[in-house]
């Protein structure tokens, strides 16, 4: 093969790659749980627009994006796309970019909605090893080269009929999800089941 034709594949192959996101963000963030952290709340015209400093990372390319809902479209376990809608991390990028000027977010979204805490049990796993693909996509986010500084846990409603054992499972799914994301002292919000539901008290 000449050197002619040879620069001009390359040059081919320079054009038709994707380009990838040339912006990486030094601060991550890990969203895992149910329906509420997948996104219900309609998604309205003001929320369409990307957040300037905030990403989404692509748990299918393992990339960085613009951050705009819905943000849990890439988790492998998702149900169908329109259930996923409006979850609270626009509302956190927000606030924490606020918080911290100059400092760009990343967002990895792992969610699914439905699911009880017994289903990311890492011991357990069922059919859509919720745990360890949330792991998986933390981890491969974290190697792009940003550092995981917390976790949002936004889940409770599939156990409201039997929330006795609830505060121990999430303890432990708290120690695991540290101990295999390598950060004994990550920070871990837990979100509250609002309370207009007497049953969900």
């Amino acid at each position: 093969m000449n050197r002619r034709l040879l620069a001009l594949l390359s040059l081919v192959l320079l054009v038709t790659l994707p380009a990838q996101s040339e912006e990486k963000p030094r601060h991550i963030f890990l969203l895992i749980g149910q329906s509420n952290m997948a996104g219900r709340a309609a998604i309205e015209d003001e929320d369409e627009k990307p957040i300037p400093g905030a990403f989404l990372w692509n748990i299918k390319t393992k990339d960085w994006e613009p951050a705009k809902p819905p943000y849990n479209r890439y988790s492998p376990a998702r149900k169908d796309m329109k259930m996923q809608q409006l979850n609270c991390g626009p509302s956190f990028a927000r606030a924490y970019l606020a918080a911290n000027p100059g400092v760009e977010v990343g967002i990895v979204c792992a969610a699914r909605g439905g699911t009880k805490i017994e289903q990311w049990d890492k011991e357990k796993p069922d059919r859509y090893d919720l745990y360890r693909n949330a792991v998986s996509a933390a981890i491969a986010a974290i190697d792009s080269g940003g550092d995981l500084k917390g976790i949002l846990w936004h889940q409770g409603e599939g156990n409201s009929g039997s929330p006795e054992a609830y505060p121990e499972k999430l303890k432990q799914l708290v120690a695991n999800l540290r101990k295999d994301l390598g950060k004994p002292d990550l920070p871990f919000v837990c979100g509250q089941v609002g309370q207009w539901k007497e049953g969900y008290a």
